[in-house]
């Protein structure tokens, strides 16, 4: 019943509520932008982390194998030698074409480019790509792949060809243009399109060129070997049981849509674990701000607060009505934070370093899940920073607390 009687009286103290809200707007103005502040923190990293999530999990083929070193776990980190790579070009269960096996052993380098050039010509920022040196295999077993300007590198040439997004990132990454990569200099002359930003964003060269200048002309890092149909799984299944039963080989063995999943969950989790401690650390700010806010008014209103136990208004409304006001200033900064994130955050280009120091381009999105994670982190600051100016409401009559 008496439940019922604070719901009762609910309405008619909501309207004091705004009327008291509004008399101190200045400092309800206050509690409003820190909670959206701390809205606008956690969007922004769980966009971060839901559009680099998103640009990989669709990311690569599952009837393309990727083998790495026994021990690695990136391509940076993998060496093979080039007998592994002889002894794999025989294994079972690699698609054949014409009694050639489709596989592309392949080597890359993490290189640093001009990414803006000063009106004078210095450099003004530089980035790191990747300088991925392939067979012409390997561009066979990247589907959908199309030239869209120039041609592709020759044989034993410093020829590179660059991906959309890295030929829209400075003057020096142009067709045409000449780029100075491991003490030599590289003619641009391709730029090539390919589903994926991740794909959009490497440098492709002739791999004998990129071992050259390097000095690695015995060494690989990765093998894409195209998987045999029509029973893909069957055929990475063979490939697998192949590779354990010799040890010579010494690779590991999944498809390039796993090897692209894995390779995105460390970053992924980083950016979402960065982002809470972040945004709880201005969380803990806001709610002794709210607290401080709250216990200001209470102290100012307290004789009008007495003034509505005497007309009738049990403690218990108006505690709940203090609390309430907590809980609509930090709704209303969560709804100001949604907004103003979903309009500045969403689908806006983003770069991140991935394995190799190399620069990863993809859109920040957001979703229900972040939006409906930012109010219930709203919500609960404005619950704990209403709770104890809340609680001291409830000796009114006897003006205990106020």
């Amino acid at each position: 019943m008496q439940t019922a009687s604070v719901w009762r009286q609910m309405p008619a103290l909501l309207q004091v509520s705004m009327a008291s809200l509004w008399r101190s707007k200045w400092a309800s103005s206050t509690v409003v932008a820190c909670v959206m502040l701390v809205v606008l923190v956690l969007l922004g990293f769980l966009a971060m982390a839901e559009g680099y999530q998103r640009s990989m999990r669709n990311l690569g083929e599952t009837d393309v194998a990727v083998l790495l070193a026994e021990e690695a776990n990136s391509e940076a980190s993998s060496r093979l030698t080039r007998e592994q790579v002889a002894l794999l070009a025989g294994a079972p269960g690699i698609a054949q074409q014409g009694g050639v096996p489709q596989l592309s052993a392949e080597f890359s380098m993490t290189v640093g480019v001009a990414k803006a050039l000063a009106a004078a010509g210095s450099v003004t920022q530089r980035h790191n790509v990747t300088l991925r040196g392939m067979d012409t295999p390997g561009l066979a077993l990247r589907p959908g792949l199309t030239l869209v300007q120039g041609r592709l590198f020759e044989r034993g040439r410093n020829e590179v060809i660059i991906g959309r997004r890295l030929a829209a990132e400075g003057p020096e990454l142009q067709l045409g243009r000449t780029v100075r990569l491991a003490g030599r200099d590289w003619l641009v002359v391709g730029v090539y399109a390919l589903d994926g930003a991740l794909f959009e964003s490497e440098a492709w060269a002739d791999i004998g060129a990129v071992q050259a200048a390097y000095g690695r002309q015995n060494q690989f890092q990765s093998v894409r070997a195209k998987l045999a149909g029509p029973d893909t799984q069957a055929a990475l299944d063979a490939l697998t049981l192949h590779v354990a039963q010799d040890s010579r080989i010494k690779t590991s063995v999944q498809t390039e849509r796993a090897f692209f999943q894995q390779q995105a969950a460390g970053t992924h989790n980083l950016l979402v674990y960065l982002g809470w401690p972040l945004a709880a650390v201005l969380a803990v700010g806001t709610v002794a701000g709210t607290f401080n806010t709250l216990s200001i008014t209470v102290q100012a209103r307290r004789r009008s607060l007495r003034v509505l136990n005497l007309l009738g208004f049990s403690a218990r409304a108006v505690s709940a009505c203090v609390l309430l006001e907590a809980l609509l200033l930090s709704l209303l900064g969560a709804l100001l934070g949604v907004a103003i994130g979903w309009l500045a955050f969403n689908g806006v280009q983003g770069v991140t370093v991935g394995s190799g120091f190399t620069s990863i381009h993809f859109d920040w999105q957001l979703d229900a899940t972040a939006l409906v994670q930012a109010l219930l982190a709203a919500v609960l600051v404005g619950a704990l920073g209403g709770l104890v100016p809340a609680w001291r409401t409830l000796n009114t009559r006897q003006g205990a607390a106020l």
